[in-house]
């Protein structure tokens, strides 16, 4: 009986300019409207009733005005590229909670449930977001390129409760804000057209959102995330550019990082993890045998393990983070029909690897893999589709949680079929280009 419904507006309008050959930018103004209603399963919580359960229906509503504007210039014969940017947005949003009693068969299954005129949640917010970047390119050498970037970004909650508050209805009104300035760098070495590097060091910047701050009484409980990243990778092209070799190298390591967290009573909540470690491989291969034949093979392997994060108590610094699946890959093999131009048919193959469902690293999922057919067909202005997804119907599950009373499977689609047209309304060789 879990639902969700949602409606959704985007309109935007642009303006692209070239000043001249080394000079060009855009102004693109942006609006947005979201409204989600729904029955949400991670807010059931279990009550000492075995036929009882509670949650909510809740509304989240908003809408945004922004504006993003970018200039790029160039000096010295495109040796010296510098880009400027900055992005302003005001986003409105309303959120309202109703508390339900849910019905439980003897089998422990949820069979359907009661609304009430409880409120749990009603508060508006105004957030308000503010942005400037620049990023510099430079080629003090043949075949070397330095690149360096700094990000500002800004964010402000005005929070109004529209209830007294307390640990169910939210915290008191409010402000809040959070900004951060964050670096990049690195260099690209093209050794040849068919051979190249490259090596950055970035920081990320993710704050909390206002659900996560205010839907408990104690603000803020949750800090902002930021990571610092490191990367390095190499690629190859052999064969007259029929086949392609990239392989890339990271490490992140990540403090105060949000993370969902399953509840005792079954439902979830965000908390801070305090460090945690991200490092891999990544890959990519492409080879054409043949004009109308490609072969793609692209994957990771990671590890994601906690340096620090205790819970309820429990210490689980040096265990791995549960479901993080260690290796993730997707093959396909695509084939354009030579006797009827247009038309494409690939076959898939998605793999997700076995991953731990607890922190503590004592129960495990063994993942998945699925297999996808997808044909379309392509003529000047209009395209047809049809995929079948998960052909030989897999029974798997998405996601894998655990908890004292039982793990929780969020169960992945069956065999699907997907059918799509598209129509262009501009000829191909008139297309907007950017």
């Amino acid at each position: 009986f879990n639902y969700r419904k949602v409606q959704a507006l985007r309109l935007s309008s642009g303006l692209h300019y070239d000043i001249n050959r080394a000079s060009t930018g855009f102004i693109t103004a942006y609006y947005r409207y979201n409204n989600v209603e729904q029955n949400p399963t991670y807010r059931i919580k279990k009550t000492n009733d075995p036929l009882q359960a509670r949650g909510e229906i809740n509304k989240n509503q908003f809408n945004s005005l922004g504006l993003l504007a970018q200039h790029a210039q160039q000096w010295n014969h495109d040796q010296l590229q510098a880009i400027f940017g900055i992005q302003v947005e005001y986003s409105p949003l309303q959120y309202h909670a109703q508390y339900i009693l849910i019905q439980k068969d003897n089998a422990g299954y949820y069979v359907s449930y009661t609304p009430t005129d409880s409120v749990l949640t009603d508060y508006a917010a105004n957030i308000y977001n503010y942005a400037a970047y620049t990023q510099w390119k430079w080629q003090p050498v043949e075949k070397l390129y330095l690149t360096a970037g700094l990000r500002y970004d800004r964010i402000d909650y005005d929070f109004t409760n529209h209830l007294l508050p307390s640990a169910y209805t939210g915290a008191p009104s409010g402000r809040n804000g959070f900004s951060h300035l964050t670096p990049k760098i690195g260099f690209t070495y093209v050794l040849s057209s068919h051979m190249g590097g490259y090596a950055n060091f970035s920081q990320g910047f993710a704050p909390p959102d206002i659900t996560d701050l205010y839907n408990g009484v104690k603000v803020p409980y949750l800090k902002p995330a930021s990571y610092l990243n490191y990367e390095t990778g190499i690629w190859l092209r052999i064969d007259d550019d029929r086949m392609l070799w990239q392989v890339d190298v990271y490490r992140m390591l990540g403090k105060n990082e949000i993370i969902s967290v399953r509840q005792d009573d079954g439902s979830y909540q965000n908390a801070n993890a305090g460090k945690t470690l991200h490092e891999g491989l990544e890959y990519t291969f492409q080879y054409h045998p043949l004009q109308t034949l490609q072969i793609r093979w692209n994957g990771t392997w990671a590890y994601h393990a906690f340096i620090q994060y205790q819970i309820n108590g429990k210490d689980y610094a040096h265990h791995r983070m549960n479901a993080a699946p260690g290796w993730i890959y997707d093959a396909a093999v695509q084939y354009q029909m030579p006797f009827l131009k247009g038309l494409q048919l690939s076959a898939e193959w998605q793999h997700v690897g076995r991953y731990y469902i607890d922190p503590a690293n004592t129960l495990t999922y063994p993942g998945y893999d699925l297999f996808h057919i997808r044909t379309a067909y392509e003529q000047k202005r209009w395209a047809v589709w049809l995929h079948l997804l998960n052909v030989f119907n897999t029974i798997y599950a998405t996601t894998v949680d655990y908890a004292s009373y039982g793990n929780t499977y969020r169960a992945g689609i069956p065999r699907t079929w997907q059918i799509g047209f598209s129509y262009n309304l501009i000829q191909p060789d008139q297309s907007f280009k950017k």
